[in-house]
């Protein structure tokens, strides 16, 4: 609003001190901006260096949003093979996007891939896999331990 005047009259430093505060909250579109506002000295003391690193912190954090966005994707995609919900109910194929979407950190397929390898459902049985990925999931804090303490006893 205020780095394009819309609605308000055009003020760079109340724009940047916005776009300031949505950066220290992670939000990949105001660390591009702000990095701009850096390079181009608008509303910020010039700083090109800075204006740079922000703009590749805004593409790191893009790429990580977007990861996480295809990894709850494959993650829904494996629950309705599982469940057989609006398809033909097929364990393999579940495990299959469930592998996609834990390649992406996506704890609760770690958690769910991690039953199916405990319990040989659509996978092999592979207990090391089948402990190690909820073990993962719950360190992003899905999942509990009581439940890993039960299949995994060490």
């Amino acid at each position: 609003m205020y780095s394009q005047g819309q609605g308000v009259p055009q003020d760079y430093v109340k724009a940047a001190e916005f776009y300031q505060k949505s950066a220290d909250q992670g939000f990949a579109p105001a660390l591009a901006a702000l990095g701009e506002m850096y390079i181009q000295g608008q509303g910020v003391p010039k700083d090109v260096e800075k204006g740079h690193g922000l703009l590749r912190d805004a593409k790191a954090r893009r790429k990580a949003q977007e990861q996480k966005s295809q990894g709850a994707a494959y993650f829904i995609m494996g629950t309705l093979y599982f469940d057989g919900q609006g398809r033909p109910k097929d364990l393999a194929m579940a495990a299959l996007l469930f592998q996609k979407a834990a390649d992406q950190g996506e704890p609760r397929a770690q958690n769910y891939l991690g039953v199916m390898y405990l319990k040989g459902l659509g996978v092999s049985k592979d207990a090391e896999k089948g402990c190690g990925l909820p073990r993962d999931a719950l360190a992003k804090g899905v999942g509990s331990q009581e439940e890993i303490d039960h299949y995994c006893p060490q």
